[in-house]
C-alpha cells in the first residue's frame, strides 16, 4: 500500500461515509477494506462492514447521518439511532411486474458485434424494461448481420419484431439492409437505432424510391446517391457552430450527448412519446442527406423528427403497422422503473404482431438489397 495504516485512518476521517454494508461483520476486515478504497483514490463512497463501535473516533454522527438520507435499513440501539427502513416499494413493483409477465415475443436484434454481447447491453435492458411494463416476456434473438448476407433471411423466421442497433464501418451492412427489407415487406415491427436508421433510409431509397446504388458515404464514397453523408457543419445545443471534415479526428467531431428533437404532429413518434419535443442522446458522425428529403417523402417515407437546425432525427413508414427509426439512442434513458415510451410502443407492436398470427405470406425480397 502507498499509505501506512495510520495515514489511512486519518484520511478516513476526512471522507464522508455514504454506504454501510452489513452489521456484525469483523471490524478489522471492514477497516481494512476502507483503507484499500482510500489508497485506490476513493473519495466519497467508502463502504464499511464493521459495527458502530469499531468506527474511528473521528467519524462523526453528521457524517453517518448521510446513511439516513439514502434510506439505509439500519438501527443501532446502542447508539440511539432509529433509522427508517429503505423504501423499496417502487423496486418491488418492478420485480412483481416481471414475475407476472405472461406469454413471449421474440425480437430479432441484427447487429455487427454479437460476439461481444455487452456491446448491446443497454438495448437488451431497455427491451426487458418494456417487456415488464407491457406484461410480456421478451426473448432477444441475437443475429450477426453477416449471417443474413451468407444465409438469407431464414434466421428471421418466427420473430415478432426486428431491431437494428448502432455500429460503425462497412462490415455486415448489407445483412442489415436485408433485415429491413424483411421487416418492411412482411409488416413486422421495426425499430432502427442510429446506424439502424441509416440502413433503413438506404433500403427504402434502393427498393422503394428506385435510387439504385443508394448508400452512405461511410460505406461507399463513390455512391451515386449519398442518402447518408458526413455533415460538415451544424449547431450544437448552445448555438455554437461545429465543423468537421473527412480528415477530422473521429472522436472529437461526433454529435454527442443530449439534444432536442422536434416531433411532427400526427406521427407515430409523437404518439409514442406523447409530446412535441423530446431530448435524447447522440453518438454518431453521419447524418441523413437532406438533399434527398423531398424525393423520399414523395415515395412514402415519413420524416417525423428534426433537430433544431433541421437535421433528420426520426423516420417512419406511415403505411406500415409500426416502423420507426431514430438517429439518437433512446435505450440510454430507459430505466427499470420508468422504461422508455419508444420501447414500450415497440414491444406493444410486437405483441400485436404475435396476436395477429396471420403475417403476410409474401417473402421478403433480397433483390436490390
Amino acid at each position: 500500500l502507498s499509505q501506512d495504516e495510520d495515514d489511512a485512518d486519518d484520511a478516513l476521517a476526512d471522507r464522508p461515509i455514504v454506504a454501510l454494508a452489513g452489521r456484525g461483520a469483523n471490524g478489522g476486515g471492514g477497516l481494512a477494506a476502507a483503507r484499500h478504497l482510500l489508497n485506490w483514490g476513493a473519495w466519497v463512497q467508502v463502504v464499511l462492514t464493521c459495527p458502530p463501535g469499531d468506527f474511528p473516533e473521528s467519524v462523526t454522527r453528521d457524517q453517518l447521518s448521510i446513511l439516513q438520507r439514502i434510506g439505509a435499513p439500519l438501527a443501532w440501539a446502542d447508539e440511539g439511532w432509529e433509522l427508517p427502513p429503505a423504501d423499496l416499494r417502487e423496486w418491488e413493483q418492478v420485480v412483481e411486474a416481471g414475475r407476472l409477465c405472461e406469454g413471449q415475443v421474440t425480437v430479432a436484434m441484427v447487429g455487427k458485434y454479437m460476439d461481444l454481447r455487452d456491446s448491446y447491453i443497454s438495448l437488451n435492458e431497455a427491451l426487458g424494461h418494456a417487456g415488464r411494463r407491457g406484461g410480456v416476456n421478451v426473448r432477444v434473438r441475437h443475429i450477426e448481420s453477416e449471417q443474413l448476407e451468407e444465409q438469407g433471411v431464414g434466421c428471421l423466421a418466427g420473430v415478432h419484431a426486428v431491431l437494428v442497433p448502432g455500429g460503425f464501418g462497412e462490415r455486415g451492412i448489407e445483412g442489415m439492409v436485408r433485415a429491413v427489407t424483411h421487416a418492411r415487406e412482411k409488416e413486422i415491427p421495426y425499430l432502427g437505432i442510429c446506424l439502424g436508421m441509416q440502413v433503413a433510409v438506404i433500403e427504402f431509397s434502393r427498393n422503394v424510391a428506385g435510387l439504385k446504388g443508394a448508400n452512405s458515404t461511410e460505406f461507399d464514397a463513390d455512391t451515386p446517391h449519398p442518402v447518408v453523408a458526413l455533415v460538415t457543419e451544424w449547431l450544437d445545443e448552445s448555438g455554437q457552430v461545429e465543423r468537421r471534415s473527412e480528415d477530422s479526428d473521429k472522436g472529437g467531431t461526433m454529435r454527442l450527448g443530449e439534444q432536442a428533437c422536434h416531433l411532427a404532429e400526427g406521427s407515430l413518434a409523437r404518439r409514442e412519446y406523447g409530446g412535441r419535443t423530446v431530448h435524447e442522446r447522440h453518438r454518431h458522425r453521419y447524418e441523413f442527406n437532406n438533399r434527398y428529403l423531398e424525393a423520399l417523402r414523395k415515395s412514402g417515407l415519413g420524416f417525423s423528427g428534426r433537430s433544431g437546425d433541421g437535421l433528420v432525427e426520426v423516420v417512419e413508414l406511415p403505411a406500415h403497422p409500426w416502423f420507426l427509426a431514430s438517429q439518437f439512442h433512446p435505450e440510454f434513458t430507459s430505466t427499470p422503473r420508468d422504461g422508455h415510451r419508444l420501447f414500450d410502443g415497440f414491444i406493444a407492436a410486437a405483441v400485436s404482431c404475435r396476436q395477429r398470427g396471420d403475417l403476410p405470406a409474401k417473402a421478403a425480397s433480397a433483390a436490390g438489397a
